[in-house]
């Protein structure tokens, strides 16, 4: 598999002035860390490069998008802001099978920070399709 991923969206209620250099995004996909920094923050489309290959069954990757999601963390300047989660709607993880067509999902999330307040919100466009053998 291949899985691409950007920041299409990100607000912090704290943050004056945002600077996306200091700015990092953590995603956990599939228990794999996958770091979204400033030339991937605040895009509306996936460039190609960026992304992770990882080999796994469909079934079992299915399994663990549904019991876990994509768990996140966002950290400015070195300090952790807060952390989320997106969940995957059912008619995105039913598409993991053999064989199948690339997936493309828009989805967002609140940022909440370690007693469980609001700090932000982050809208992630992802992308998942089968990498072929060259």
């Amino acid at each position: 598999f291949l899985f691409e991923a950007v920041v299409t969206r990100f607000e912090a209620k704290n943050v004056e002035e945002l600077d996306l250099r200091l700015l990092e995004v953590t995603l956990l996909f599939n228990n794999i860390s996958v770091s979204i920094t400033a030339g991937r923050i605040n895009v509306n489309e996936i460039v190609s490069g960026f992304g992770i290959d990882f080999v796994v069954d469909p079934i079992s990757l299915r399994s663990k998008l549904e019991e876990q999601g994509i768990q996140m963390m966002v950290c400015y300047a070195a300090e952790i802001l807060g952390a989320g989660v997106i969940m995957l709607p059912k008619m995105c993880t039913d598409r993991i099978v053999d064989g199948m067509n690339e997936i493309m999902h828009l989805d967002s999330c609140q940022i909440e920070n370690d007693a469980g307040k609001p700090v932000g919100s982050i809208e992630i466009l992802i992308r998942l399709m089968i990498k072929c053998d060259e």
